[in-house]
């Protein structure tokens, strides 16, 4: 039987020169915490713990994330889960937690955390997951089978016009946590995440960064519902661009700082 309070000293031994005492002990928590029940050995521990030396996140390590009372299966296909995000699923629930069923859509699904979440507490009719990759979808699908929820998986570019003009299906909410950051900005960027997360999830072209945002809002125009709502995970860096793009519109914004003070969600909705 493993002594996991001899692993856990082991792990902090390891990682405590390069990462500092008290992030080798989160580490080493984590870890063990997401280990602990499953059948891994010895050697595979040791293997992990050069994997972590290596930089690679801890969820990568495991192949676990946790995320607003679920656990989620995460690869290097897909984002890590941040808590900061936990704060958009509280809002899209908070909204609708009294409709009988929803129709929903993540766009840019990856690993599922925020779709599946917020239907985990909602009564739901559809819910759809839409990505450009598909690993992140067989990642999506492996999750919502592990939750035993029912969830359709679209491989889509929602850039190109052809492929989001494909989609019939009208929906109440739309939700989206799209890539915003600039490629210019990758080498200022913690280097577990510019080196182990996928790109296509996080960079943009530096020329047009809100280029998602746009290409979902439109989407948005023709297959939200009546009263439906949009909603975005955002960043400070372009929360006055974004209030520019939706300035003067038929839409109506309204945003949301997280609980460090960030601009950090933005719901819009249609006259």
């Amino acid at each position: 039987m493993l002594d996991w309070h001899k692993i856990r000293l082991q792990i902090i031994a390891e990682l405590k020169y390069e990462h500092g005492s008290r992030e080798a002990e989160n580490i080493a928590k984590y870890y063990s915490d997401a280990q602990r029940g499953t059948e891994i050995s010895l050697k595979e521990i040791t293997r992990d713990i050069e994997e972590l030396k290596d930089g690679i996140p801890v969820q990568y390590v495991t192949g676990i994330s946790f995320f607003y009372r679920s656990q989620f299966i995460v690869n290097k296909s897909v984002l890590i889960p941040r808590p900061e995000t936990e704060e958009l699923v509280d809002w899209v629930i908070s909204d609708y937690a009294q409709m009988e069923a929803i129709d929903l859509i993540d766009i840019g699904v990856g690993s599922g955390c925020i779709l599946l979440s917020v239907i985990r507490e909602l009564n739901y009719s559809s819910a759809f997951g839409l990505d450009v990759s598909g690993q992140a979808l067989d990642v999506f699908k492996r999750n919502a089978a592990s939750l035993d929820l029912d969830i359709t998986a679209l491989h889509r570019n929602i850039l190109l016009p052809a492929e989001r003009h494909g989609i019939t299906e009208k929906f109440d909410v739309i939700v989206s946590n799209p890539p915003y950051i600039l490629n210019s900005e990758r080498a200022r960027m913690d280097h577990s995440v510019a080196i182990h997360e996928p790109d296509v999830a996080l960079f943009v072209d530096d020329e047009d960064p809100l280029v998602f945002y746009k290409a979902i809002i439109e989407f948005a125009k023709s297959n939200l519902k009546l009263k439906g709502s949009l909603y975005f995970e955002t960043s400070d860096l372009y929360h006055e661009r974004l209030e520019q793009l939706i300035s003067g519109s038929e839409m109506k914004a309204a945003f949301k700082k997280d609980m460090q003070g960030n601009w950090r969600m933005l719901k819009i909705t249609f006259d």
